[in-house]
């Protein structure tokens, strides 16, 4: 992958109409072989622990086309390549070796293909080592369009609110771009979702560049374990109580925490992280 530039308030908007003149030109080859017209980035803010005010960021992209697109994190998409590439076991040997600093940080690990042809969201995580992967129908999120308008990187933007799978969100949109995706399992809107948070703003995402992109719109070949959504999240639930109890259910093995067969809460701290979907 091309090195990412983080676009700024500068970007002109001459710019972003010929990469839509240049999209709505490749839309043929790109429902052929499912190649990608745009990419939209975005960066993520989120509470790993809802009793603090300190975020975790990640750098996510919105691949594209008018009928597919690929929601994922840069830094755990680009490792994720390489571990599936002909060098991967020898990667693999030196993560765990020497650690994976040299490849990135891995922080936020799903995967979300939108598949608008079928009416499909794909879905893959990595949870504690095993790679889930599950499907469902593309939701309805039910979206009231306010008259409330705000500028976003010079683009107007309009508010609409949902309720969803027990978070309130608020979203900025612009017709200006006129995609209707946005970030995460979002979408259904009259133009590219801009920002998007929940009222609570334990996760936000936030617009910052757009860039032409050719790429593949497609989920890596690796070995998936098949679940349904409802039995991810009791996985995912149960790998951020205990991570350690997790992993050595799922491995068969047991694992010591300094000399301990289970992780010991520590006294006087209190993480409470609330996942995006809580139900």
């Amino acid at each position: 992958m091309g090195k990412i530039r983080l676009h700024k308030r500068t970007l002109q908007k001459s710019i972003i109409s010929l990469v839509l003149a240049l999209m709505t030109i490749s839309i043929s080859h790109a429902q052929e072989n499912d190649k990608a017209n745009m990419e939209c980035l975005y960066r993520l803010s989120f509470l790993k622990d809802t009793t603090s005010t300190v975020t975790t960021d990640d750098l996510m992209v919105l691949r594209f086309n008018k009928d597919k697109s690929l929601f994922y994190s840069y830094n755990s998409y680009t490792l994720d390549s390489l571990l599936c590439s002909d060098k991967g076991s020898s990667i693999q040997m030196d993560i765990l070796a020497n650690g994976s600093s040299k490849y990135g940080k891995r922080i936020v690990s799903y995967n979300i293909l939108k598949d608008f042809r079928n009416n499909l969201i794909d879905y893959t995580d990595n949870v504690g080592g095993e790679h889930y992967r599950y499907e469902e129908e593309l939701p309805d999120f039910n979206w009231k369009i306010s008259t409330e308008q705000k500028k976003i990187w010079d683009y107007t933007c309009q508010k609409a609110t949902c309720d969803f799978r027990g978070r309130t969100y608020e979203a900025w949109f612009t017709t200006e771009i006129p995609v209707k995706d946005g970030p995460w399992k979002f979408y259904g809107l009259p133009g590219l979702i801009m920002e998007v948070y929940d009222i609570q703003k334990h996760y936000s995402f936030v617009f910052v560049g757009l860039r032409k992109s050719g790429a593949n719109i497609t989920m890596l070949p690796r070995q998936y374990t098949k679940s349904s959504r409802e039995k991810y999240l009791k996985a995912y639930k149960n790998y951020i109580k205990d991570p350690v109890a997790f992993i050595s259910a799922a491995s068969g093995m047991k694992i010591t925490v300094n000399g301990s067969s289970r992780r010991k809460p520590q006294k006087g701290k209190s993480v409470n992280y609330d996942v995006m979907e809580r139900y």
